[in-house]
């Protein structure tokens, strides 16, 4: 499952990230701080899951959710934020996001999250895996007969 990560605060992405490379099936495609660049940097990655602060340089992070949304709306987006109160969890779900987190109490969840996740991820993909796994090639293209070789064509016959 690959993750593209949108955190301001170097401290937090220097902590977080590695945690979640040492969860076994989950990629870190990268990450961005800037407001400006998130969004376009993280649908060129194309990730299956967005890790998104609210607080970014150079704009809003509520921003950015609706423009990840708006160009690439099939990635799960987890909002983190410090800054966390009933009302900009609604704001933030009614804007896109699939799960509102308080970094300052809920960081830990993350991972358990991300673990779950991925369980969900690879049964659905597993499927498809296995059905292409399956798939031979077609044999080669058997020739058309001539009329002289195909008894059907011969013309006493037709």
């Amino acid at each position: 499952m690959n993750i593209f990560v949108i955190e301001d605060s170097e401290l937090i992405r220097r902590r977080l990230i590695p945690r979640l490379e040492s969860i076994p099936g989950v990629n870190v495609l990268g990450f961005a701080d800037d407001a400006r660049v998130a969004a376009n940097t993280a649908a060129a990655y194309s990730p299956d899951v967005v890790l998104l602060d609210l607080q970014l340089i150079n704009g809003n992070g509520l921003i950015v959710l609706l423009e990840i949304k708006r160009l690439n709306p099939t990635p799960i987006v987890i909002v983190l934020s410090g800054v966390m109160d009933p009302s900009i969890q609604a704001l933030c779900r009614a804007k896109g996001a699939d799960y509102v987190l308080d970094k300052s109490y809920e960081i830990g969840l993350i991972e358990p999250l991300l673990k779950d996740l991925l369980a969900t991820w690879i049964s659905i993909q597993k499927p498809a895996a296995r059905e292409l796994s399956v798939v031979r090639p077609l044999p080669p293209p058997v020739p058309w007969p001539s009329r002289r070789e195909n008894p059907l064509l011969q013309e006493e016959n037709l």
